[in-house]
């Protein structure tokens, strides 16, 4: 695939962004619409001790997903 426009919507747009943070060299834009989130419980024990680590991954994603999309969007 070559630099192309890409447009989700919903799950498709959480999709989308993962995709081009990881490939942004195939992307001319990325349009997102209407992308949700379910909100976890701050420690999530029901996937197992893993869940004790999603703190530090929220904390992680709001300090870093501004610099990322920065860096997608230019």
């Amino acid at each position: 695939m070559s630099r192309t426009h890409l447009i989700g919507h919903s799950l498709g747009g959480a999709i989308l962004f993962a995709f081009s943070v990881q490939n942004p060299h195939r992307l001319k834009s990325l349009t997102l619409l209407d992308v949700g989130y379910v909100q976890v419980p701050r420690f999530p024990i029901q996937i197992g001790s893993l869940g004790y680590l999603a703190p530090v991954v929220s904390g992680l994603e709001r300090v870093f997903v501004l610099k990322i999309l920065k860096k997608v969007i230019g």
